[in-house]
């Protein structure tokens, strides 16, 4: 953690009067370039997921459909 000054209050001429320091992580380019790999929107991954999702969908509805025909079978 590193200790970061930052203006919390400021003149009307945009001269920082008042500063205090939080912690915070500082991030390095590197980091950020690493991170922008693993975010966004991928439609690829969104097609998967919604293509195992209707397909579990399909999957318990076929089963539900046999599972009832069986019953009402006896």
């Amino acid at each position: 953690m590193a200790h970061i000054a930052t203006c919390t209050h400021f003149s009307a001429s945009q001269v920082c009067e008042q500063i205090t320091y939080i912690e915070g992580v500082v991030v390095t380019q590197s980091q950020l370039d690493a991170l922008s790999l693993f975010s966004g929107f991928d439609m690829e991954m969104f097609r998967i997921g919604f293509g195992g999702t209707l397909a579990v969908f399909a999957v318990g509805l076929s089963v539900g459909l046999i599972t009832n025909l069986i019953r009402k079978g006896k």
